[in-house]
């Protein structure tokens, strides 16, 4: 019987090593062999992390039925199983979404310390099987934080070497230069400040030494970390521009602490260049969900969006509306964004062919001000003013089945 309650601790260190090994972002075997992205893969982490839970409260209940008389202050054994089971609880509870979204710094906080907890907890147990998972998890921890936003930065991982070739970004032709730079270098990053709390940073696509790309998709994200800010947190934005222009830009809008923070620090004047600070960036990660691209896919399809988050559609917008992927994107017979804001500011970045309702028969554009005052002043606003509602918000459904009643007739 006792072999069998030993036996029974196998199972949990196995599913604890799934879960360390689910929650690699660079995992590029994991896509190659399953299709499954890291923001996806993020499921099963936390199904294996629900599994680990059960597993190891059967382990612990089966080893309690073969005892009738429990020591546990004599036995470390004992003691560091408990340990890591309430360390898994406790975290599993942390990692709800509710408790995730509304406090995102005490969440990322206490997942590392705890853990770090179970990690050890585990080993003094004899699950030691769970290191095989976390081998993985610590060369992409280091590959990411520690290498690749480096060389973004620097261009190198031990310093700047001199270079022979530089690429100029307006002429796209070879110049010379004394220095190495990364892809986004501190005196190529550019931080600014715009309207209603908004931080604008971007940065060449284009490696200023190699003429190296920094490579993304329309619908992709990436880590940003201010390590004058803090040098251990590293927050997820998306990307505004599209993939063929020549800056990859974010907007960030201030809504946190650390957001906020950035928003401060930003200059206010974007004639100022240069950023005052060095930014990391890991990078880029995710994809679009479904397939738009092919019509014979989906021939319909509507873009929900929220406040900042009609960045993430806006980039998908410009990318189908540049010239290599234009052609592909006419063949749509339909498609409608939606776009849902309390703040009556308007980004220029909403100004493209795709947004100005100029062909509704091809693509619809509606964009719903909650609030603020209805007026057309602002140059921007009179150029949108086929797509503006004001005071309402947008109906879900009536607009889904709309667009199901387009497709059907089709």
């Amino acid at each position: 019987m006792n072999c069998d309650v030993k036996g029974s601790g196998n199972s949990p260190s196995i599913a604890v090593a799934a879960v360390f090994a689910s929650s690699v972002r660079n995992n590029s075997l994991l896509v190659a062999l399953t299709g499954i992205s890291f923001k996806r893969a993020l499921f099963y982490h936390k199904l294996f992390a629900f599994v680990t839970i059960i597993l190891t409260a059967l382990h612990g209940l089966a080893y309690i039925s073969t005892r009738n008389n429990l020591n546990i202050e004599d036995n470390p054994k004992v003691m560091s199983g408990m340990a890591a089971f309430i360390a898994m609880v406790v975290l599993y509870l942390l990692s709800l979404e509710w408790i995730h979204r509304r406090f995102h710094e005490f969440f990322v906080r206490t997942h590392w310390v705890l853990f770090i907890v179970i990690l050890v907890a585990a080993v003094i147990h004899g699950g030691v099987f769970a290191l095989v998972g976390i081998l993985p998890w610590e060369i992409d921890l280091v590959y990411r934080l520690a290498y690749r936003s480096r060389i973004y930065s620097n261009g190198t991982l031990c310093g700047r070497k001199p270079r022979s070739l530089a690429y100029d970004l307006n002429t796209r032709t070879p110049t010379k230069t004394s220095k190495k730079y990364g892809v986004a270098a501190r005196d190529q990053l550019e931080i600014f400040q715009l309207a209603h709390d908004i931080t604008c940073i971007r940065f060449p696509r284009v490696r200023l030494d190699t003429g190296e790309e920094f490579k993304y998709k329309a619908g992709q994200y990436a880590f940003l970390c201010v390590p004058t800010l803090s040098s251990l947190e590293w927050h997820p934005f998306s990307f505004s521009s599209s993939p063929h222009e020549d800056y990859a830009t974010f907007h960030i809008k201030a809504v946190g602490d650390w957001t906020m923070k950035l928003l401060q620090a930003a200059p206010e004047d974007r004639n100022e260049g240069k950023a005052p600070f060095e930014g990391l960036i890991d990078g880029p990660y995710g994809n679009l969900s479904i397939d738009i691209e092919d019509s014979a896919t989906y021939s319909h399809f509507v873009f929900f969006a929220e406040d900042m988050g009609v960045t993430s559609v806006y980039r998908e917008l410009a990318t189908h509306d540049s010239e290599c992927l234009g052609a592909a994107f006419r063949n749509l017979d339909a498609g409608r964004w939606i776009n849902n804001t309390r703040d009556p500011y308007l980004p220029d970045m909403l100004l493209c062919p795709t947004t100005l309702n100029v062909s509704a028969e091809t693509f619809f554009t509606e964009i719903y001000v909650a609030r603020g005052l209805i007026g057309l002043q602002a140059p921007l606003d009179r150029q949108l003013i086929k797509c503006l509602r004001f005071h309402c918000r947008p109906d879900v459904d009536q607009i889904l089945r709309e667009m199901g009643q387009q497709a059907t007739k089709q």
